[in-house]
């Protein structure tokens, strides 16, 4: 095996790599995989035999504490960000030039621009589901508010540059329907079903761990913004808290449980809705994508936490059934998989 792939993560949270975990599961067999990351995601992903070579970056964390989504949230952070992108992208233009990659995927690390203007001949992927936050809104305006107008924003800037620079875009949906054809109206945009560590996957499998009393309280990871309003609280007695997300091992936790609280990443209500868990979800505060994957979520059967009825919900969910919703990973592999192989077959068109 002799052919390499190179994956490109901003480790401001931890979605971005779990997500990329997913999909290196499919690619492994066939690519040796090398990883630029930095922060959480270079911690997390420092044991994965799956990787031949993990690289360090510099990280884009703004310490700041400054509300998330808030214009003066962006003006702050637009310099820092820019600052530090054209350091990292020094890094990974050193590291590219060593071998040649087949692919480049890019997760929320905007390198990917910098790659496309000075570097030709780059397979250039960027893994995003701004298409999904944008197009759910666009079918759904009423459900917009305008403390996410800034939040909207920025998922706008965040298409457009992924399609304008990226030869494809890969977008995990968490609406996706595994019953029908999913297809985008932009042809480089490449919709396909939301992604499931395969270590969750083989553990749950393999042990087929019943459900203990317990609830999961798990915050997201982000170093954005973090938190879910139960923490405030303090600990309970039948309450297991993460309260750093996905960092950490939580694979045990989450299938014991016999409920789970969490924020509304994309990667938490998707391992829920695989493990058919009931859970109660909360989105951080003008967050439009975690916004957008609550209401799709609350579709699914998952319910939306309301701060002020906490202990009645989680009682009255305690009585209810589990969602009926049905995560068919087989037939998400095999998605995923036909994307990436036209991505292979396909790639000589938008060369640069």
């Amino acid at each position: 095996m002799n052919k390499s792939v190179l994956f490109i993560i901003n480790g401001f949270g931890m979605g971005n790599a779990t997500r990329c975990d997913s999909l290196m599961d499919i690619l492994a067999n066939q690519y040796n995989i090398d990883v630029i990351t930095s922060d959480k995601a270079y911690d997390y992903y420092k044991s994965n035999s799956k990787i031949a070579n993990l690289y360090k970056q510099i990280d884009l964390n703004l310490q700041q504490r400054i509300k998330f989504g808030s214009f003066k949230y962006y003006l702050k952070y637009v310099p820092h960000f820019f600052s530090r992108l054209v350091r990292n992208f020094r890094i990974q233009k050193n590291i590219q030039a060593q071998k040649k990659y087949e692919a480049i995927f890019y997760d929320s690390d905007y390198g990917f621009i910098l790659n496309a203007l000075s570097i030709r001949n780059k397979n250039i992927v960027g893994v995003n589901n701004s298409y999904e936050v944008l197009s759910y809104l666009a079918k759904n305006p009423k459900t917009i508010k305008l403390s996410l107008i800034p939040s909207l924003f920025v998922e706008l800037v965040d298409f457009l540059t992924h399609y304008l620079f990226c030869n494809y875009v890969v977008c995990p949906c968490l609406g996706y329907n595994f019953n029908e054809e999913n297809t985008s109206a932009f042809k480089k945009v490449l919709l396909c079903a939301p992604l499931i560590r395969k270590c969750l996957i083989d553990k749950h499998q393999k042990h087929n761990q019943t459900s203990h009393d317990h609830v999961l309280v798990m915050s997201s990871s982000s170093n954005v913004e973090s938190g879910i309003s139960l923490l405030n609280q303090g600990p309970l007695s039948g309450y297991t808290f993460l309260t750093d997300g996905l960092q950490k091992d939580n694979t045990d936790n989450l299938i014991s449980a016999s409920l789970v609280i969490c924020n509304s990443g994309q990667s938490s209500l998707t391992e829920c809705l695989y493990l058919n868990k009931k859970a109660l979800i909360e989105a951080l505060p003008s967050h439009s994508e975690q916004y957008v994957n609550s209401l799709i979520a609350e579709n699914r059967g998952l319910k939306i936490l309301n701060s002020n009825e906490t202990y009645a919900q989680i009682n009255a969910l305690k009585a209810e059934s589990q969602t009926d919703y049905k995560y068919n990973y087989d037939l998400a592999v095999v998605n995923i998989r036909a994307q990436l192989l036209f991505i292979e077959k396909d790639k000589n068109e938008y060369m640069r």
